[in-house]
């Protein structure tokens, strides 16, 4: 599970450890889902680690070298706007789209 990749050591401070614990929570979530769903889960700890690193590499390219600037949060809320996952979504139809 992805806890063997943030897990490996103590987090240290604060609002690092809440990071980690909240992507832990969203791969738990996401794996929960696609086992309601689909019966099984596909997602690998090794994508999971993939697509961190492409985050981190993208927030690198992305701060103009200050350790504290919100240039990367701000691209992130610009590029991934929050919304309710269709997963997520019991009650709701997962798509718009009408077929007859």
């Amino acid at each position: 599970m992805a806890a063997t990749i943030l897990d490996g050591n103590k987090i240290a401070g604060e609002i690092r450890a809440e990071v980690a614990a909240e992507v832990q929570t969203m791969i738990k979530e996401y794996r929960e889902a696609e086992v309601k769903h689909t019966g099984y889960s596909r997602l690998r700890d090794s994508e999971v680690l993939k697509a961190l690193v492409f985050l981190v590499r993208m927030g690198y390219g992305r701060t103009p070298g200050r350790p504290k600037s919100r240039a990367f949060i701000d691209f992130l809320k610009a590029q991934f706007p929050e919304r309710e996952s269709a997963l997520s979504a019991e009650g709701q139809s997962a798509s718009r789209i009408i077929i007859p």
